[in-house]
């Protein structure tokens, strides 16, 4: 293993924080909790309900069939709008959406239907 450089350990977001990161680019003492980082119970509750529509395709389109113990995600229909409905998503789709206005439709959910959003959703 001569001549091979190990990677410094990346430090913590927190400003003058010289702490590696262990969590999500914070370190153990400023690591947050997932209420701390915006999905507290009203997500929660919501990410309970959609596990119990698993089995289901992504909501994306992308052909991902979701099942339990799959990493996926519990997407707002309307992204940056916390007030909007969620769906069963995978991680990639709903990363690439993530500031989809640019890139218009083709990132927005395809498989919202009344019984998954609600009548009021529509």
């Amino acid at each position: 293993m001569e001549g091979r450089r190990l990677m410094p350990p990346t430090p913590c977001l927190e400003h003058r924080c010289p702490q590696p990161a262990v969590h999500r680019g914070r370190c153990q003492i400023h690591k947050r909790t997932t209420t701390q980082r915006g999905y507290g119970p009203e997500h929660q509750a919501a990410r309970r309900a959609l596990a119990l529509t698993l089995p289901m395709p992504c909501a994306y389109g992308c052909g991902t069939m979701l099942v339990h113990g799959d990493d996926w995600v519990a997407a707002h229909v309307v992204d940056g709008d916390p007030s909007s409905a969620r769906v069963v998503s995978c991680r990639r789709c709903n990363e690439r959406a993530k500031g989809g206005a640019a890139l218009g439709a083709a990132l927005r959910p395809s498989s919202l239907t009344r019984s998954a959003l609600g009548e009021k959703d529509l």
